[in-house]
């Protein structure tokens, strides 16, 4: 149990919703309702399921090597999640010019896996957390606990975007992600920076 404890704060750090898909999870669900967003944060979670698995492995046969030199990988990681949150909070987008949504569950599952499946540096960040989170190694048990962890947090947070999104847009006053971008930027930013005090700290 308490490596499905650790999968869930890694999953929770990288697998926050941003770019594409989060703006496909937004429209879908002002436009045809919480389902259909969901179908699309499926899709992504099982992405990032995907690039979890890719550094479970790297982990398991290299941890005891990267632990070794962990401190430039988790200023790496660190550095990684400023530079993505910064991004993130100033980048503007226009209103929802280009409609992304779609009624079908099949389009929605193939536009959420393809974005999700375009951000390999995933892999690293996944890396950063699990080592961050004191994984040397791992047996084939503890793979399945962490891996399963992450997926259920990466998940979960398509889950309260869908539902936040939901119950914010009673009045249908979201035009676009500007906040959204610059909310989930900053919480990107504080664990980036958190993580290289931390390190430089200890």
């Amino acid at each position: 149990m308490d490596m499905i404890i650790r999968g869930l704060i890694a999953g929770a750090v990288v697998g926050i919703p941003l770019g594409m898909a989060a703006s496909v999870t937004v429209q879908n669900t002002i436009k045809y309702g919480f389902r259909k967003a969901i179908v699309t944060g499926f899709a992504s979670s099982v992405a990032y399921f995907i690039f979890a698995c890719i550094s479970a492995l790297i982990v398991a046969l290299l941890g005891h090597y990267i632990v070794d030199v962990k401190t430039p990988i988790f200023i790496a990681g660190g550095a990684i999640l400023i530079v993505n949150g910064l991004f993130t909070i100033f980048r503007k987008d226009k209103d929802f010019e280009v409609d992304n949504s779609s009624e079908s569950n099949f389009m929605n599952f193939v536009i959420g896996f393809m974005v999700g499946f375009s951000r390999p540096i995933i892999i690293l960040e996944f890396v950063c957390m699990y080592i961050y989170c004191g994984i040397e190694y791992l047996t084939f048990r503890e793979a399945e606990w962490l891996l399963a962890g992450t997926y259920i947090s990466v998940f979960a947070w398509w889950v309260i975007v869908g539902l936040a999104i939901k119950l914010f847009n009673r009045k249908k006053e979201i035009r676009n992600m500007n906040a959204y971008n610059r909310i989930f930027g900053a919480v990107i930013l504080i664990v980036g920076v958190f993580i290289i005090v931390m390190e430089k700290i200890v």
